[in-house]
């Protein structure tokens, strides 16, 4: 069954995308009457295409889809060279992160990143549909390591000089994992972290910075029983 995320919903459910709309009926061809999974505001809902128009789609809502509880996750992410980032979002985005934050470090060698946040975005929503996720994760930009609100319950620091500490979680509501670039973070930003979040250790290998959340969102949710 297709999902797809509605821009509104009131008696019936809207989509006014271009992208989307295009996607649903020149790709995909969806027929009136084809059921379909429905998403607005962190809620899923079964749906049935009811007519396609030139600039909207609507749908027919029907039951709400329980949903199981699920850790609420930010990625803190250095920023890295090529399609790091890219592979970050859109794998972070079928784990199950919630939220991203693209943060400049001292050894992150890129140009600013803001200017691809339409392309971003559009990464986080196709790997949302492909997911069936009930939200699309939330991402943020800083210019610094001091600018990260870091708020969440627990925090932890994804440090390859750390060797015994792992990740051990207790409140699964609220937590953050912070991932230096290429090269990792630098001597003072790492000193900045070990006093604003526990320095963990994600194993004896040194992982790339593309795979290092990654590893780190799968211990979590290994621990709160989702893999």
């Amino acid at each position: 069954m297709r999902h797809l995320f509605l821009d509104q919903l009131d008696e019936t459910g809207i989509i006014e995308d271009p992208v989307d709309l295009h996607h649903l009926s020149r790709v995909l061809r969806m027929k009136e009457g084809e059921e379909v999974s429905l998403a607005y505001e962190g809620k899923i809902y079964h749906g049935t295409l009811k007519q396609v128009e030139k600039k909207r789609a609507l749908f027919e809502i029907g039951d709400e889809v329980h949903i199981k509880p699920y850790p609420k996750i930010t990625l803190y992410q250095g920023l890295a060279k090529g399609q790091k980032l890219e592979s970050v979002l859109q794998h972070g985005t079928e784990l199950g992160i919630s939220s991203f934050g693209l943060v400049r470090t001292d050894h992150a060698d890129v140009p600013s990143v803001e200017k691809k946040k339409e392309r971003y975005l559009r990464i986080l929503k196709d790997a949302a549909k492909q997911s069936q996720a009930p939200k699309i994760p939330e991402l943020h930009f800083y210019s610094s390591i001091e600018e990260l609100p870091l708020v969440e319950k627990e925090i932890f620091f994804c440090y390859e000089k750390e060797d015994s500490e792992k990740i051990s979680v207790k409140d699964f509501q609220d937590v953050a994992i912070l991932v230096g670039p290429e090269g990792g973070f630098s001597e003072e930003e790492a000193h900045y972290l070990q006093n604003k979040a526990k320095a963990v250790t994600l194993g004896q290998r040194i992982l790339r910075t593309e795979t290092a959340g990654l590893v780190a969102a799968s211990i979590i949710l290994r621990e709160f029983g989702v893999l």
